[in-house]
């Protein structure tokens, strides 16, 4: 199990995805976030061995197709502690198949959505009972705002 106390700047986010564009958008918008990412990875062998070599991946953003492919890619990433954000690409009528605490992403899907799931997993920002706390700041100031949404 990795630990807790590291600070956000040197947890990053892996990024594995066969679809370069994907791939692309999801690194884009992590940078932009100012999130350090790892990847990204196009099969799931590149992206196993950064997993389980770099303990400084916190989070994980992985397509369905690649742990279609290669189911140790979710073993090692539940071994290790780090939180999965799936991207569905196809998803079935019914939902997909995974481990309860696997968070799922349906394409298509906006970037900030991954920006927004990283940024509260590298922050342990997660409440007791599991849902996600964005806190919000007034534009062009540090100031939080009074509220937080909960999803």
């Amino acid at each position: 199990m990795r630990t807790q106390d590291q600070d956000i700047h040197v947890r990053r986010v892996l990024v594995a995805d066969p679809d370069a564009f994907v791939a692309g958008y999801v690194v884009a918008t992590l940078e932009d976030r100012g999130l350090p990412v790892a990847g990204p990875f196009v099969d799931a062998e590149q992206a196993l061995v950064a997993l389980t070599t770099d303990p400084a991946i916190r989070a994980a953003v992985i397509s369905q197709v690649l742990t279609a492919a290669a189911p140790e890619l979710l073993d090692a990433a539940e071994r290790a502690g780090v939180p999965v954000l799936l991207l569905l690409a196809n998803p079935a009528p019914g939902g997909a198949q995974t481990a309860a605490d696997t968070a799922v992403l349906a394409k298509p899907f906006a970037g900030y959505q991954v920006a927004d799931w990283a940024s509260a997993v590298l922050r342990d920002e997660a409440t007791e009972d599991g849902a996600t706390v964005l806190h919000l700041q007034l534009a062009g100031t540090d100031a939080p705002m009074d509220e937080a949404i909960q999803l």
